[in-house]
């Protein structure tokens, strides 16, 4: 049996993102109690909007890396399990036998490549956070693993 985990490196982690964005936040927010000492009430509001879209974008960049892919490869067949946030969002089961994992060009973007797992008609898209070379090192261990468990 092989196990291949595929997951996004954070540059912060949740803690250090904690921390960037309440130092950002005092930071900000004593420059506008600055503003407001001085009069210039309308600040307070656009502090407040520019905060909580720091937030809001802090929030959905740690939800996007929190994705993981786990390809297990078993006697007869292939699992692919997709986590975010610990909930399955999606799960497949392919045919060991027949399956094999391919890099071709995206039709979205010319110079991404996108890595599939598969048979036939019934294939996935996996290893979306990896670099292209990374793709291809990927799929080439996948079919190796198939070959010879």
């Amino acid at each position: 049996m092989a196990r291949f985990t595929v997951y996004q490196t954070p540059s912060l982690s949740v803690r250090g993102n904690q921390i960037f964005f309440l130092t950002t936040l005092c930071i900000s927010f004593a420059i506008t109690f600055v503003c407001v000492w001085h009069g210039l009430w309308l600040v307070i509001p656009f502090a407040g909007i520019e905060m909580l879209a720091l937030g809001l974008a802090l929030y959905f960049c740690l939800n996007k890396l929190s994705r993981v892919e786990t390809i297990t490869i078993a006697d007869k067949n292939i699992e692919v399990c997709i986590r975010q946030r610990n909930k399955i969002e999606q799960s497949r089961l392919f045919p060991k036998a027949w399956s094999r994992a391919f890099v071709c060009p995206s039709p979205r973007t010319k110079h991404r490549q996108q890595l599939w797992l598969g048979v036939h008609q019934l294939k996935m898209e996996i290893g979306e956070p990896l670099d292209d070379s990374e793709k291809y090192q990927l799929a080439r261990a996948i079919n190796k693993a198939i070959h010879q468990t």
